[in-house]
């Protein structure tokens, strides 16, 4: 791949990060992984630096300029990203956002899928993406906070509303598993029934 643009790309704004040289590296490393299993860990690192950096970058820049790097990432990336299962579906988006169930799921299960060895670990580069850890990491979050709502409440019901699909079937779970031994009601909506309600409106 080719790692220069007609202007040898004008991200190279800290000495510390140079952006080209940091997507040569990840490259470099997937063509060694391919040649030499066994460099699990140098390639996580190798990417872990490249997030880093990258987000650091791009926080400075104006919005042109940085539509203009995230776009160069973007095609540098994107033949790595295709290997890469969970990557992959987060930026096909199979159900027209990036955050549907089997998405979330897959991210709870944090479960590397990919095209062989490297694909699985591009996958697992993606899985330790900041995003991707916070969303496994949300149910400790949210335990805590159900807990909190629960003792607050001392003998009255704890009312808990959720605008999330994903989050009510965590809470109808981390309530039937509490220490509380609290009951759960649950109300759930009808997506295909709402949708329908909205056309009759509209017709």
């Amino acid at each position: 791949m080719n790692t220069t643009s007609s202007t040898a790309f004008e991200a190279r704004l800290d000495d510390a990060f140079d952006l080209d040289r940091a997507l040569a590296s990840i490259t470099h490393l997937v063509e060694r992984c391919e040649r030499e299993p066994g460099r699990r860990g140098e390639m996580l690192e190798v990417f872990d630096t490249f997030v880093y950096g990258f987000d650091q970058l791009i926080r400075q820049l104006e919005p042109d300029r940085a539509a203009r790097t995230g776009a160069h990432v973007k095609a540098y990336l994107l033949p790595l990203m295709r290997r890469a299962e969970n990557g992959y579906r987060w930026y096909a988006k199979p159900c027209g956002y990036a955050g549907d169930y089997l998405t979330i799921a897959r991210m709870y299960d944090d479960e590397a899928r990919g095209d062989g060895e490297v694909g699985a670990l591009l996958d697992r580069c993606f899985l330790r993406l900041p995003a991707a850890v916070a969303v496994q990491n949300r149910r400790a979050l949210l335990t805590h906070e159900l807990c909190a709502t629960v003792r607050a409440c001392h003998d009255r019901p704890a009312r808990v509303t959720s605008l999330v699909h994903r989050s009510e079937d965590d809470m109808h779970a981390l309530f039937r598993a509490s220490v509380f031994g609290a009951g759960c009601t649950r109300i759930t909506y009808e997506p295909q029934g709402i949708n329908l309600f909205a056309e009759c409106v509209k017709a």
